[in-house]
């Protein structure tokens, strides 16, 4: 069996979670890391940070922050899994210098590149309250169940809150990524009552020129 790239000790795994997350946010660009990706992961990893801190100082620390620390890091360790799957395993941006000095595998052949998608996702908004959104996402022939495309790591939605209804995507300047066909939005208490106006493409993460078209604009009244 191949040995895990997470280190099992907390201070190993501190170091090696802050020297990933650091390689990976300096070279965002060049390895096509979109920004929602990159900037949830790095809070993450800022909320772990805080809480390893006070539960490693032996001296002050007690059982509750003992407790928090070790169910953050199961969260957080979960949430790496998926950002090295979904961005850095097999992205050939990487070379294996790149993987091995974040310890990620280093495997001898690449898997083949998948082809581009051509096809739009089909999506719906249902606002939940509180200002919370679920959105669905299918492929078109699909029409049982919300589903990714198979070469897609998930879907990619560009979007503005309130005012003119936007021409075009390039009128949205906010984006969100999500792995899963099916998540919450949070738009935010705060804009109850506006219009949610968003695009939608399958997103290939690792070749961003083969990600697939962008669907019609999608709105709804965020409840």
């Amino acid at each position: 069996m191949a040995k895990d790239y997470i280190p099992r000790a907390d201070s190993e795994f501190f170091n090696f979670q802050g020297t990933l997350i650091k390689r990976a946010a300096d070279n965002a660009a060049g390895w096509n890391i979109p920004a929602p990706v990159m900037d949830k992961i790095q809070s993450s990893g800022a909320a772990y940070e805080l809480i390893y801190q006070k539960a490693s100082n032996k001296a002050f620390r007690n059982t509750s922050q003992v407790k928090s620390h070790r169910q953050k890091r199961i969260a957080y360790e979960k949430e790496i899994r998926t950002f090295v799957n979904g961005f850095l395993a097999h992205n050939p941006a990487l070379g294996d210098a790149d993987k091995s000095g974040m310890r990620l595998r280093v495997r001898g052949k690449r898997p083949r590149s998948r082809p581009a998608i051509t096809t739009a996702p089909m999506a719906s908004m249902h606002p939940l309250g509180g200002g919370f959104i679920e959105i669905s996402c299918r492929e078109e022939t699909d029409a049982s169940r919300d589903s990714v495309h198979p070469h897609a790591n998930g879907i990619y939605m560009s979007y503005k809150i309130g005012g003119e209804q936007p021409l075009s995507v390039n009128d949205c300047t906010n984006n969100y990524f999500s792995t899963r066909a099916r998540f919450i939005f949070q738009a935010g208490p705060q804009n109850e009552g506006k219009k949610l106006f968003a695009y939608f493409r399958w997103e290939n993460t690792v070749d961003t020129t083969r990600s697939g078209p962008w669907n019609n604009l999608r709105q709804g009244v965020i409840a």
